[in-house]
Order: structure tokens, then sequence, then C-alpha cells
């Protein structure tokens, strides 16, 4: 399940992984999507991961060494209906991202199964689920 919170500026969901909360961005503004080494290890080591050593741009800083691995990820989430989309995609593995455990980008945001409905998923409900493997 994830429950949506907002903030003036940022909007944040909480993210349950068997049983574990993570704390995640929504950030369109954000390329890619990220996990931290931390959540990659506890929840998704038995997925591949290529080594990646990209210099990162954030908001008033270049971040170089941080982005070490990219991953493959799957998840679902629940439209109005509750019927289920299926979403697969990139994450960059990185040491640290600005204590979050994860930031859900706009690679994830805007793909054309959910862009439509994550807009209206994001202003109107309150909770999603959010299951997550490995893409085969």
């Amino acid at each position: 399940i994830v429950n949506k919170t907002m903030s003036r500026e940022l909007n944040f969901i909480e993210v349950h992984i068997r049983g574990n909360k993570l704390k995640a961005l929504v950030d369109n503004g954000s390329t890619n999507s990220l996990i931290t080494k931390s959540a990659y290890d506890k929840y998704f080591s038995h997925c591949e991961k290529r080594p990646c050593n990209l210099t990162m741009y954030t908001a008033g800083s270049v971040l170089h060494n941080n982005v070490i691995a990219v991953t493959q990820l799957c998840y679902y989430h629940l439209d109005i209906a509750n019927n289920p989309i299926e979403v697969c995609g990139e994450f960059l593995i990185a040491n640290n991202i600005n204590n979050n455990s994860m930031i859900i980008g706009a690679n994830l945001l805007n793909d054309p199964k959910i862009s439509i409905k994550t807009t209206i998923i994001l202003k109107s409900l309150s909770f999603l689920s959010f299951q997550t493997w490995c893409k085969r």
C-alpha cells in the first residue's frame, strides 16, 4: 500500500515492500527513477544490476560517484477503478538521494500506459498498491 502525503513543495509517497515502509519522492522533474543502495541491497539484491558511473545534477549541486549501478524493476499502480497497471523501468542505484529511499521519476511517471492516470491518481487517491519485482 502506498499512502500519499503532500507537502507544499514536494509530493512524497510511503511505499510498503514486504511489510517495510520506504519514503519515496514523486518527482516528474527527475529524469530518472532512483533507489538507494541500502534499499536495493535489502529488498532487491536478487535482481540483476549493471555497474554505472554517472555524474548526478540536482537542484543546486553536482554529485560525482553517487550513482553506482542500474537495475530494472517492475511494479503495479492501481487506477481509480482498482485495475492494476504494470510498469517496468530503470532505477538508478545511488548511495544517497536526500534522505529518500526512492525517487519515482519521469522515466516511469511519463510511461504512456500510466501518464494520464498517474496525474489523476496522485491528485485524488490517498493510497495505491505498489508491489515490486525484478524485470525478467
